[in-house]
């Protein structure tokens, strides 16, 4: 009850806000499988398992996915743990829903709250989000992949100290920070599903397994291994290190991190 009140406050508080900043990034993988499979099942049908076994697929940087809701509900609450990102600690907790079709499954999510550090609380409300992620398939005797390409859109009211920067600095370097992300995430996450409908499909004890209960893989994508890789793309100088919440230890780091990223980007 206070994941949905909580999620329900801060789409109200949306409402009120005026967005002036936006940044779109897209992303587009495709994973070649393993031909092997036992006699009788195949990528199609292991694409078709409920929804609720999503919950046994291992998420990158160690998130969590669990059901909201009834057996029948396609509401999940994806939950990120503590990231050290930048010398602030951020856990975002994404509402999705799962839903599938003849020919794809789809995660679609326009809720999202950050939790951590006092700042990064205090974003909540001066962001809208929407996400959407398609999972499609190719399942023939000459080839069999999986294929992910996600479309992510953010409306932005900046907080300060970053609303005193301009807009196209700031889509330019969001665009950056979360094409970096995504890359790294969903990348990871395709490998992982592909690893586990591998195993899946030539393992008949873990079929039944996975119909009672969750066995995951370990981590495909490290918490540490994509701060890190964002970190150093961006090329943040040991200078921006911040210690306070203050608007001039902030706008000291914005800075950093605008001026590394135009450097990156040009």
């Amino acid at each position: 009850y206070n994941v949905r009140q909580n999620a329900n406050n801060f789409r109200s508080t949306k409402l009120h806000m005026a967005y002036n900043t936006f940044v779109r990034v897209s992303s587009d993988f495709e994973v070649d499988c393993k031909m092997d499979a036992d006699k009788g099942v195949s990528l199609t049908d292991y694409m078709r398992l409920p929804v609720d076994q999503y919950v046994c697929i291992d998420m990158p940087l160690n998130a969590t996915l669990q059901r909201m809701g009834g057996s029948d509900s396609t509401m999940f609450n994806l939950t990120v743990p503590p990231v050290t990102f930048f010398h602030l600690s951020v856990s975002p907790m994404m509402f999705c829903y799962v839903t599938q079709s003849e020919e794809s499954v789809r995660i679609q999510s326009s809720s999202c709250i950050l939790r951590g550090s006092p700042y990064v609380e205090s974003l909540n409300g001066c962001f809208e989000i929407n996400i959407n992620t398609v999972f499609s398939w190719v399942d023939t005797e000459e080839k069999r992949s999986l294929r992910s390409k996600s479309d992510i859109f953010v409306q932005v009211d900046p907080p300060r100290p970053f609303k005193y920067f301009g807009k196209t600095i700031l889509e330019a370097t969001g665009s950056l920070a979360m094409s970096i992300a995504l890359n790294q995430i969903e990348n990871a996450f395709v490998k992982s599903l592909v690893k586990d409908y591998e195993r899946w499909v030539t393992d008949a004890e873990y079929r039944v397994s996975r119909e009672n209960g969750c066995e995951v893989f370990s981590s495909a994508c490290n918490i540490d291994d994509t701060v890190s890789t964002a970190e150093s793309t961006l090329s943040l100088s040991s200078s921006s290190t911040i210690s306070t919440t203050s608007d001039v230890s902030l706008t000291s780091m914005a800075s950093n991190i605008i001026s590394s990223s135009n450097n990156t980007i040009s």
